[in-house]
């Protein structure tokens, strides 16, 4: 079988994967990344115990274990501290699982470990146009100009490359959410991680070393009144100042510039390929971080493009990847954003008592998913 020559657009998570499993395959590749350094930003990660399992086969879960921080509960409350329910994650289905949470950089930094030397880094796309079977590609680097068999886009939810493939369609859905996401030191603070939902709003902490905490926020905001960076921390503070569990207290060892603000976004359906054009990871189906998959399911994209290029001719690769992929990332952008589809409704006392109600009978909404993806199977 010959071996292909494959394009990658975007050195995240899932580029980076990818560049790993193609250098044990020896396949030829080329991973071009627009920024001019590796991606750092104030943000953690978790990664939920199908993520976890992955990461050997990428040579660096043993890397990315001794600097996380290992989570074995998770509880959701009320924004009083009242509790809704509380999930133990060393019970079945996880009894011999691992769920665990870090700074993102550092995780990027144990995939990018042996493959940075290949990044082109400060290089884009300039041009791609098909040539019977393979896609000539100009880059704002002339000297990497080339032909290749596939092309694959890492680009994360904004991706250009999806944008084009796709012209007629609007990709990206805003459910009308601001964001906020920062890393906060906490000495000592011997927590496990906890949701605090108010009606349309949402602080988690999750622990990510014994001395930091993962902080998520988010409100309902159609009309963005909380966008403005500049006013991050007092718009936190005015939103979260009656929450427990020291959230205030929190919020006042921080900055501006210790926050990252955004809004809350999701592809409008699973994207996995156009033509010889492959998505892979955010890509092709960024989601609400409900089930925090956004690793998990670029270790799995890869995996399963590794797979169907070891075993397909190369005219097949896209038609198979995606017949593989499809049905279990609808199920995971469905079920993720499944509660952003319904922020409206809580916006009254009826609504979030229902939702408080189904927490109750259901347990942690992230981990009710998660005992469907370790007890179900997808084609």
């Amino acid at each position: 079988m010959k071996q292909p020559k494959i394009l990658i657009s975007g050195a995240g998570i899932a580029g980076l994967a990818l560049a790993i499993r193609l250098d044990i395959a020896g396949i030829d590749y080329v991973i071009v990344e627009k920024k001019d350094r590796m991606r750092t930003n104030t943000s953690g990660i978790a990664l939920p115990f199908n993520a976890v399992k992955l990461l050997e086969h990428f040579g660096c879960r043993d890397v990315v274990l001794e600097q996380a921080h290992q989570v074995k509960k998770i509880t959701y409350s009320k924004p009083n501290g009242k509790i809704l329910a509380s999930s133990n994650l060393n019970e079945y289905p996880f009894n011999d699982e691992v769920f665990v949470a870090l700074t993102r950089s550092k995780l990027l930094d144990a995939l990018a470990s042996n493959v940075q030397k290949n990044i082109h880094y400060g290089t884009v796309i300039e041009n791609a146009t098909q040539k019977g079977s393979t896609i000539h590609v100009s880059f704002s680097d002339n000297e990497i100009n080339d032909e290749f068999d596939l092309l694959i886009s890492a680009e994360g939810i904004n991706s250009l490359l999806r944008q084009q493939a796709f012209p007629e369609e609007e990709t990206i859905v805003d459910y009308g959410m601001t964001n906020w996401r920062f890393i906060a030191r906490s000495p000592c603070h011997g927590i496990n991680p906890i949701y605090m939902l108010g009606r349309t709003d949402l602080f988690m902490m999750y622990p990510i070393s014994t001395d930091e905490l993962y902080c998520y926020a988010h409100i309902y905001d159609p009309k963005k009144i909380y966008t403005t960076e500049s006013k991050s921390l007092e718009n936190l503070k005015l939103i979260f100042q009656h929450y427990a569990n020291g959230v205030p207290q929190l919020l006042t060892t921080l900055s501006n510039e210790d926050i990252v603000t955004g809004r809350l976004k999701s592809v409008t359906r699973s994207y996995l390929n156009k033509g010889n054009v492959i998505f892979i990871g955010d890509a092709g189906n960024a989601c609400s971080p409900l089930l925090q998959q956004g690793a998990a399911g670029a270790f799995e994209d890869v995996m399963c493009l590794s797979d169907v290029l070891a075993t397909t001719p190369i005219s097949e690769v896209a038609e198979a990847y995606k017949l593989r992929r499809e049905e279990k990332n609808t199920w995971v952008l469905n079920t993720s954003d499944a509660p952003l589809k319904k922020i409206k409704a809580t916006q009254s006392f009826l609504g979030s008592m229902l939702r408080n109600t189904m927490v109750r009978k259901l347990g942690p909404l992230n981990v009710h998913g998660w005992k469907k993806l370790a007890e179900d199977s997808f084609s």
